[in-house]
Formats: C-alpha cells, structure tokens, sequence
C-alpha cells in the first residue's frame, strides 16, 4: 500500500510514502522535486527500511538506509546525479554479520534515442561510479558500471526491425570479500537468459559461472513490431495505449571474482526469442532462453519507464 501525490504543492514534486508486506517487508518515503532551480537542478531524499530473502541462500537481509541526492541537465542529453547517504545491512539466519557504509554516489546519463519506449534509432548510455565507505569494521568498495544501448534501425517498413547491442561492464574493488548482497549473478532475465540466476539450479557444468563479483556482459537483440502501438481502449475516461514487439536475443557473459582476472574459458552463452508487451509507460516481457546445452529457461518480468 502506498500513498502517491505527483503534483504536491502544485510544483510537479512526487511525494511517497508506503509498506509492502509479503515475500519482502518495505517501508518507504520518498521526495523529489525535479526542478528546484536553475537548468533542472534537482533535489529529493528517499528512506528505506527493508526485509528480503537472498533469491540464492538461506539469508535474510535487513536493510535500513537513507539518501539524499540531487542532480541537474547538461543540454537535453546529458543528465547528472549525485547522492549522499547511509545504508546498513544485517545479514541473518545461518550468520549473523553486520555491514555500515556512508555512500558517496554519482550517476551520469547520455540518452540520444528518438522516443524513451521501444526506441528504432540512439545511444543510451549509463554510468554509475558508487564509493561504499566502510563504517567501524566494514571494509570499503569501489564500484563502477558502464552500460551503453544502441539502436539502429534496419529499414522503416513493416515491421521496423530494429537492431540493438548492449555492452555492460561492472567491477568491483575492496580489501575483503565482497558481501552476498553485492555478488552478481549472470544468468537470469536481466543477462543471459538460458541461465537461472540460482548458480545450484543450472547444469553442474555451469553452476560456478553464474555468481560473481565483477562481470563482462553483451548482447545482440533485433526487435520487430508485430501489434503497432495504439490506443485501444479507456477505462475511466484515460485512453490506454498498447503495442508488441517480438524479439531474437544472442548474449554472452563472463564473471571473475574481485581479485581474479577475467578467464574467458569460462564464458557462458545464451539465445532465444522472446515478446515485449507495451500497456502505456510499462512493459511485460516473456523471453524464452536457452544456453550452449540448449536447455531452455522461461522468463516473466516486467519494467516501468521512468523519464
């Protein structure tokens, strides 16, 4: 449940406050005003206390933070973003192992497409540059992620085929392990897709490759519309626009621990096909994926966009 008011006094600002109850406990509040001042100086704070279990081990993660962040526009493409904050995370059930950090956070975004929902031509690029400082016992880590799209379309007619390459690199640097909720997980619907992101759940063959620390990521997708984005139908007088796309995916993984070098022998590969459902400004996706042994994974997800 959660209370939502976009326009809060009259100025465009979003205010929200909320819980979630169920497989993850949440409690939020969350501020942001997009234009303070200025070329859209902005400025927002946002405070968590959270509940989850870890998707791969028999862990609950307490997690109690809170950020403040501002950023401005750097012509239309250009977008930056800085965030001050604190975060602590209580690791319970078969340990018990406490972790504090202040975080110091910038974000920068280059964004060229054409439109923001299912793009035919631009670059999107996003670069996050996050340094935990450790508090008490708690060691500090750097992290760093470069991941850039880019579209080209093929030709114009139907079905507008529309070519995409993704190249994603995060690394990550400190002087003591890096805890379970930072490990990265290769397969799964955001990477490869032939692959579960619970390392036990895939083929022993593949199963030391999924869990990571650092990861080289890319991926081939060409999208073709099959159902042209229309409006077509309201519920309570608000028109709801719909479109589908259908997609063939190729992508290609490699993870390393914090102190090792990437080892491409242990590459991993994944393709399938899979459709993009548009309903307005969100997305349901289903992506069949299969990997080098053409065993197949089915995925469900969805996304919001959010410019």
């Amino acid at each position: 449940a959660a209370l939502l008011n976009m326009n809060f006094r009259g100025r465009d600002e979003t205010i929200v406050a909320g819980l979630i109850k169920g497989k993850s406990d949440e409690y939020f509040l969350y501020y942001f005003n997009p234009w303070l001042y200025g070329n859209h100086i902005s400025f927002g704070f946002e405070f968590e206390k959270s509940s989850y279990n870890h998707h791969a081990y028999e862990i609950v993660n307490n997690i109690n933070g809170i950020n403040f962040f501002s950023g401005f526009h750097l012509s239309q493409k250009n977008k930056f973003k800085y965030i001050l904050g604190y975060t602590s995370h209580q690791m319970s059930h078969n340990i018990d192992l406490s972790y504090k950090y202040i975080d110091v956070r910038m974000k920068y975004y280059y964004d060229s497409r054409d439109i923001y929902i299912d793009p035919t031509e631009g670059i999107f690029l996003n670069i996050n540059l996050d340094n935990r400082i450790g508090i008490s016992d708690t060691k500090s880590i750097l992290q760093f992620e470069f991941d850039g799209e880019s579209y080209m379309s093929i030709f114009k007619q139907f079905p507008n085929p529309v070519l995409i390459y993704r190249f994603n690199l995060y690394l990550q640097a400190s002087k003591n392990e890096i805890p379970l909720f930072f490990k990265k997980y290769l397969g799964g619907y955001e990477l490869v897709k032939g692959y579960s992101s619970i390392p036990n759940d895939n083929n022993e063959k593949f199963s030391h490759l999924i869990e990571s620390d650092n990861y080289l990521f890319q991926s081939i997708k060409i999208q073709n519309t099959l159902l042209p984005r229309q409006i077509l139908f309201s519920i309570l007088g608000t028109e709801v626009e719909i479109g589908c796309d259908f997609k063939l995916f190729f992508d290609y993984g490699i993870g390393a621990l914090h102190e090792e070098n990437f080892n491409f022998s242990n590459s991993i590969f994944g393709y399938g096909a899979g459709s993009t459902i548009y309903i307005d400004g969100s997305e349901l996706n289903i992506d069949l994926g299969f990997n080098k042994d053409a065993e197949y994974r089915i995925h469900f997800y969805g996304t919001i966009d959010n410019d």
